[in-house]
Parts: C-alpha cells; structure tokens; sequence
C-alpha cells in the first residue's frame, strides 16, 4: 500500500490584546495556535509574556491598548486569525459584553475569530 504524504496545517495564528504574562496565550498555544505577540501596557508583564514566547513575530514595548493602530503593525494583512485579549474587568466587561452582543447579531469573517475574557 502507498501511504499518502502527510499535508502541511498551517496552525491559526494568534494576537493578544492586554496579554498581561500570558496565560491566555499559553491555552492558545497548547491548543495548537501560532502567538504572533502580545500588547499591554505593563512594562514587566509585556516583558514577561516575550520570555515565555520567544518565537513572537511581533515584539513590541509596553504600550497602551489606545496608542496602538493595528493597522499600523508590522503584520500583513489577513495574517491575524484569530484576535484574544482579557482586558481589566472592572472598566471594560460592560462595554465588552455590548460589543460581544452586537458581534453575534452583525455579518463577520467567517475566517476570523475574536475572544475576549471579561470574567
């Protein structure tokens, strides 16, 4: 019997918003994603989070979520597939929660997936 050469998956690459150390980016790596970087404005968090993803394609210092265009990274277009973050609870969950509501009810990218933790 022939065996049928193995196909090549390209894993889902992954952005963390407010990554903090990582932890949501740890499950989403042991869950077989790419972490392409994270962004938060903690200086040791951010620096944290670049020790435990060494391989991160994007690298950048502790920012503020709010002076980040991320039309503006250094990433192509379409390369993001999937965009995570667990910003502070206390000032976003309710705006969160509204704008995870009006996602589901509105047309998104079927190929693009996005996964905030308001807990």
């Amino acid at each position: 019997m022939h065996e049928k050469p193995q196909q090549l998956v390209k894993k889902p690459t992954v952005l963390d918003l407010f990554c903090g150390a990582g932890g949501i980016s740890l499950g989403f790596q042991n869950a077989g994603c790419e972490i392409l970087g994270g962004i938060d404005k903690n200086p040791h968090a951010i620096r944290t989070h670049q020790k435990k993803f060494p391989d991160c394609k994007l690298k950048l210092p502790a920012r503020d979520i709010h002076d980040v265009n991320l039309y503006e990274l250094p990433l192509q277009p379409g390369e993001v597939n999937i965009l995570i973050g667990g910003p502070p609870c206390q000032v976003f969950s309710v705006v969160g929660r509204v704008k995870i509501k009006s996602l589901s009810q509105s047309d998104i990218d079927s190929d693009r997936i996005f996964c905030i933790n308001t807990l």
